[in-house]
Parts: structure tokens; C-alpha cells; sequence
């Protein structure tokens, strides 16, 4: 994210490739941002020429053309508000995604002064809620299939929403990563909140860990339902029926986002990306 660059990568032979910079189309004059690059993206269900990319920067859910590398505007606003920055993203149907809209990206880089709240503190905290033009830190959902596509709140009851997924093969329950530590959560502690289909809060699994909680996988490998996320230095796998810990992956770094597809399972860090084959 502090780099704004967007990159290919090939699991098969571990190379990389920069695919698009400036991938969180950050405004010249917002050079003031920490974090103004992308961060969660999804291919379209429908179209695998289309990425849809949460940015920072331009502070919108945008698609993303992989022949012209032009971005589309999506979403950029919640009720005519500017969104705060569009931080994960999860497609539930073809024409349906929802994504969460925490402040992060509106961090100030160190050393530079923010226009938008009083605080030159680097870092999260309360003084970014200040930046909030929603005055929500929300999740919301968005129908392509309207002629105009707009944000819907989900939920505004977490006080920093990441990661995100969602059972879509059984009851539709949505997982959201909180990352409020130390805000509104000991530091010491990793949460996911579970909310159910219309939106509302059930409950939250919660495991030691010194670093909060960021990205969100759900799946069905094995043939039951686990939530994947990470912890300090990995990966943690809950069983969702009652929050219990079924294992940890290991890495030498700080987990960020995880994803899981036909051959192999990824994890993004601070550091790297880690690969593990599937069967």
C-alpha cells in the first residue's frame, strides 16, 4: 500500500511482475497519505479481463481493465459522503460484492501534516475518525446490476473493519477481520466478528495474538467451513461453529491478506508472499 503499486505473480516459477503503479490513484495533492496505494482486490465473477481494487488513495472501489490497465470508477461515496478508504472486497454473486470502509488510508505519513485532522500523530487512531466524511467506519454492499450502483451499509458496528468473506455456500454469515487494537481491543487479543446475512452482529471468535487481526478467508477445504486469519506470525484456522483454534500456519513475517484457489493457497506479508500447493 505505501508504494501504490499493483503486481503480478506467478506461483509457478515465483517470479514477479509490476503491473500497474499508482494503483491507488492517490491525487498529486494528497502526497500527505501514508498508505495511498490499493489494497484488496477481486476478480469479476464474470469477466476475467475486470479487477475490482479497493483504493486507498482515490478513496473509491474501482474496476480495472487488465488489457488497457484504465481504472473505471465504481463506488467512491455512501449518500452523496466521500467513502474513508475501501479496504477489502468479497463477491458473494455474480453481480453483488461488499467491502469494508475503514480510515486507514486517511493515515498521515510520517513527518507530513494531514489536511484533513488536527493530529500529525503517524498511525492509526481516534484523530482519524475526524477525516470521516460518512462519520462511519461501515461495511457495505453493492449491486452492479442497478443502473447506478451505490454503496448499501451493511454495518457500522465495528470499529475498524478489514478482511472480509462470507459463507455463499451455506447460510450467508459474513466474517470481518477488527483491527482496533489497541482502540477498542486489548493488545493482545485477534477478533472476527460474525454478522449474519441482514447485516446484524452475532458474535466474534477471539485467540491471543500480538498483532490485530487483517485479512479474511473463508473455505471449504476438508468439506466444512473454516475461517483462515492471520496472527502473529501466520495464519490461524477457526472452526466457526464455536470459535475453537484447529491449527496455525506458520511464516516468518506478518500475514496481511490470504487467498485461496484452484492450485494453491497464498498469503500476502510484510515481506513477501508465501505459497502452499493444494492437493
Amino acid at each position: 500500500m505505501p508504494n501504490a503499486n499493483l503486481w503480478t505473480f506467478d506461483p509457478a516459477d515465483d517470479t514477479f511482475e509490476l503491473f500497474v503503479d499508482n494503483a491507488g490513484s492517490n491525487p498529486t495533492e494528497d502526497g500527505w497519505k501514508a498508505e495511498p496505494g490499493s489494497n484488496g482486490i477481486a476478480l469479476s465473477p464474470t469477466d476475467d479481463n475486470v479487477l475490482y481494487v479497493t483504493q486507498h488513495g482515490a478513496r473509491r472501489i474501482a474496476s480495472l481493465d487488465l488489457t488497457t490497465k484504465e481504472f473505471t470508477n465504481v463506488v467512491d461515496n455512501y449518500n452523496g459522503f466521500k467513502l474513508n478508504s475501501p479496504n477489502d472486497i468479497f463477491f458473494t454473486s455474480d453481480s453483488q460484492f461488499y467491502f469494508t470502509d475503514p480510515p486507514f488510508g486517511l493515515m498521515v505519513k510520517e513527518g507530513e501534516t494531514s489536511p484533513l485532522y488536527d493530529s500529525t500523530s503517524f498511525g492509526d487512531g481516534w484523530w482519524l475518525d475526524q477525516a470521516s466524511e460518512t462519520g462511519i467506519k461501515g461495511v457495505y454492499g453493492v449491486d452492479l446490476s442497478a443502473e447506478n450502483p451505490e454503496a448499501t451499509l451493511l454495518t457500522g458496528g465495528i470499529t475498524r473493519p478489514n478482511g472480509i468473506c462470507a459463507d455463499v455456500e451455506g447460510d450467508g454469515s459474513f466474517y470481518v477481520a477488527e483491527t482496533a487494537t489497541p482502540l477498542a481491543l486489548p493488545t493482545d487479543e485477534g477478533r472476527v466478528y460474525k454478522l449474519n446475512a441482514n447485516g446484524d452482529i452475532t458474535g466474534y471468535f477471539n485467540w491471543p495474538s500480538a498483532i490485530p487481526t487483517d485479512g479474511v478467508e473463508c473455505t471449504y477445504l476438508g468439506g466444512s467451513l473454516r475461517i483462515l486469519t492471520s496472527h502473529d506470525n501466520g495464519v490461524v484456522i477457526i472452526d466457526p461453529n464455536d470459535g475453537s483454534i484447529l491449527g496455525t500456519i506458520e511464516t516468518e513475517a506478518r500475514i496481511s491478506n490470504i487467498a485461496i484457489g484452484t492450485d494453491w493457497m497464498l498469503f500476502t506479508g510484510m515481506n513477501g508472499v508465501w505459497k502452499i500447493p493444494l492437493n
